[in-house]
């Protein structure tokens, strides 16, 4: 956005009388968006919010500028240490199919056309092999960018306290399994109180 476009009303003009002018130009804008092809409609949003980011009080704040990205142009990193056990994926899955995504996923912005997961692995895969989550988001998922890879390996995969490395990630997703299978045991167990029999 350029310097002399920054205030672009006359000085004259009141806070209100401000905004009741930007007000008629949001609206101009929404319409002109919403009459787009949908790559340039989606191409124009991240523009909008773009322009709206660099002059937010939160420009500092990745979260403050979630863009939808082409699953096709992001890929994973060659370092995540999580394992999930398939009943998580599963559960993952209906999640993001029935909640939408409440939570982008972290990206490191290879280029203007790569993005590297940072955070957000299997979220990524369930937006990349969902068939109804890939219908439902027309192809695209939120990315929040960061311009750092150095985030990636410190911060931003979170472990338990005081453990590191995949040994520690895959007693994790034992422990899941484990779970996982005491309450389906728990489950049967009170199927079959219900129906009359003891336990089995």
């Amino acid at each position: 956005m350029n310097e002399e476009n920054l205030d672009m009303f006359p000085e004259e003009l009141s806070v209100g009388e401000k905004r009741n002018a930007l007000a008629e130009m949001v609206e101009v804008l929404s319409n002109t968006i919403a009459s787009l092809p949908l790559d340039e409609k989606v191409e124009a949003l991240n523009e909008a919010r773009e322009a709206l980011h660099s002059v937010s009080p939160f420009k500092n704040e990745p979260i403050d500028f979630v863009r939808w990205i082409s699953t096709d142009a992001v890929h994973a990193n060659d370092y995540n240490p999580n394992s999930v056990a398939p009943p998580e994926m599963a559960l993952l899955e209906h999640s993001i199919d029935h909640d939408g995504f409440t939570q982008p996923v972290v990206g490191w912005q290879e280029s203007d056309e790569s993005y590297e997961v940072v955070d957000g692995f299997h979220r990524t895969t369930v937006a990349k092999r969902s068939d109804s989550v890939r219908e439902r988001l027309l192809g695209y998922m939120p990315i929040v960018a960061i311009q750092s890879k150095t985030l990636t390996a410190t911060t931003a995969l979170p472990r338990p306290s005081g453990t590191t490395g995949r040994e520690e990630s895959i007693k994790l997703s034992q422990c899941q399994i484990l779970l996982s299978s005491l309450k389906t045991q728990l489950v049967r167990y009170a199927h079959r109180k219900r129906a009359g029999y003891g336990p089995g």
